[in-house]
């Protein structure tokens, strides 16, 4: 109920009108969705307030006073809003997306969501993902434009030690959100940034694929050893990272190496499906460059279109 109020209160806030809402604050912070944090008490500090919508900004009515917060207001003493990445017909290829650093539910990746970062951090931060999105715009159009049109939020995460294993050793991660949404490692350069960001979203993709529509059947029932590991995985895992390379082989070719041993894997076993087959053919169409004018831009499967409707 605290985060509907708080949904409530911003919906509010953005239209510009309705009753006062009480919103629940904790450790001294009110956060409204996709608008910011206000500061209304100091650390441990938990109550409520009510925020009530004008045609100026909002008000905040507490105990100690009421703040009122402007329209577009930037960073100050009691507030903190949401930063929005790249601009709506703006001429960089990046998405149009806010950045995650205040939302007190953020932390559901591998890895921590870092604290808010400071201007300069923050600005540094800004220019890589812009040059990332350069190199991704320009050596696989087709997938940067796709990926743009659905990422709507990436949340910042705390740096790498190099002792993490699995997803919460990359640099970009998939949580618990929607298809749109991602977990990127503070720090990381363009060059890192790029593919790491195509493989976050292959990955995001195909999950959000397999929620709607069976891929394949059985799954752990068999083992199977990718060509560029020992180690033997289930078939969902084969699958994952087969297709995170495809995608990642239209960037950088050294990703394709085993990808047609895999394919052919995963054509011959037991558990895929007649909606898996689809999504292989595509995979071979995207590899052979059969779509698209440069050979170098990804592709959707009769599966991934009628899973995106």
């Amino acid at each position: 109920m605290e985060r509907l109020a708080a949904s409530v209160a911003a919906a509010a806030v953005h239209a510009g009108l309705g009753p006062a809402v009480p919103v629940v604050h904790r450790d001294g912070l009110l956060f409204l969705p996709t608008l910011g944090a206000v500061r209304v008490g100091g650390p441990g500090e938990q109550g409520t307030a009510l925020v009530r919508a004008d045609g100026e900004g909002f008000a905040v009515h507490t105990e100690g006073g009421v703040l009122h917060i402007a329209r577009g207001a930037g960073d100050g003493p009691h507030w903190s809003p949401v930063r929005v990445l790249g601009a709506a017909g703006g001429p960089g290829p990046e998405p149009v997306c806010v950045r995650d650093d205040l939302d007190p539910y953020r932390t559901c990746f591998d890895t921590p969501a870092a604290d808010r970062l400071g201007p300069q951090a923050a600005d540094a931060w800004s220019a890589a993902l812009a040059q990332a999105w350069e190199l991704l715009a320009e050596t696989v159009p087709d997938q940067a434009a796709e990926a743009a049109a659905v990422l709507t939020t990436l949340t910042t995460l705390t740096p790498l030690t190099g002792g993490e294993a699995g997803e919460a050793g990359e640099a970009v991660q998939v949580g618990r959100h929607g298809y749109g949404a991602l977990g990127i490692v503070a720090g990381s350069d363009a060059h890192d940034l790029a593919p790491a960001l195509l493989r976050g979203f292959r990955r995001a993709k195909l999950r959000a694929l397999a929620e709607v529509t069976d891929l394949y059947a059985s799954d752990g029932s068999w083992d199977h050893r990718m060509p560029w590991q020992e180690e033997p995985v289930p078939f969902s895992r084969l699958l994952s990272e087969t297709y995170e390379r495809v995608g990642l082989g239209l960037f950088a070719p050294r990703f394709l190496a085993g990808v047609p041993q895999a394919l052919d894997m995963i054509e011959e076993a037991a558990e895929t499906t007649v909606d898996g087959k689809q999504l292989l053919a595509g995979m071979r169409k995207e590899i052979n460059g059969t779509h698209g004018t440069s050979g170098r831009n990804g592709c959707k499967t009769d599966t991934e279109r009628t899973a995106v409707r």
